[in-house]
């Protein structure tokens, strides 16, 4: 086990690994208990929580057990999370009200006003919660061949992964100040600060997958 892939394993949830290495659940499972690890702890990660929140939300516990590698506590934990994320009381009364006859006329009626409105547009014109905002924005995106929520997070968070490592010499110039960076790449000083620990983070992942890649040949 290198440094790198124990650092993953010690800061991010198990299924997390699993997507970004390869590496089998039962083997991180293994190095977990090597790393004394409680296998309780969870990490909240909210791109992960709303990529899965269908599955969350209406799966059992034995197949998100199967799926994800998930105790009892920690599919609740999640459930929690995922409420908390989404602005809701309970998972349990978002299930009931899913297929609700108003929210559907609703829809329907407002449907023409829908296009081009983000998530957030969603929430401050019709004043609801960040759920029923994901769910409209979704099913409207669907109907119209259109991105969903969490795949534009996705595409968002790769296209800064990638404008990181374009600017990754300017970022950690060694002839510049942290001030001169930010007026360069037009950020604030705590951006770049920011920037800077987002950006050795996806050195570390970025390494670590190839060192899987190469193990597994």
């Amino acid at each position: 086990m290198t440094h790198e892939i124990a650092e993953l394993i010690k800061t991010n949830p198990i299924h997390y690994v699993y997507d970004k290495t390869g590496i089998s659940l039962s083997v991180i499972a293994k190095m977990r208990v090597k790393l004394s690890i409680n296998r309780n702890f969870v990490y909240r990660n909210d791109q992960w929580l709303l990529e899965n929140q269908d599955s969350l939300l209406n799966d059992s516990y034995k197949t998100l057990k199967n799926l994800f590698n998930l105790t009892k506590p920690q599919v609740n934990q999640h459930r929690e999370w995922l409420s908390d994320l989404l602005g809701i009381a309970k998972c349990k009364r978002l299930r009931n009200t899913k297929h609700d006859d108003e929210m559907e006329q609703w829809f329907r009626n407002e449907y023409e006003n829908f296009k081009g409105m983000t998530v957030q547009d969603l929430m401050d014109k019709y004043n609801i919660s960040k759920y029923l905002a994901i769910k409209t924005h979704d099913k409207y995106q669907q109907m119209n061949n259109g991105a969903s929520y969490a795949e534009t997070l996705k595409i968002a968070k790769n296209e800064q992964a990638k404008w990181l490592l374009e600017n990754k010499s300017t970022l950690f110039s060694s002839s510049d100040t942290i001030t001169a960076i930010a007026e360069k790449l037009n950020k604030s000083p705590s951006q770049i600060s920011r920037l800077r620990k987002k950006l050795k983070k996806e050195l570390i992942n970025s390494n670590t997958i190839n060192i899987s890649n190469n193990a597994k040949k």
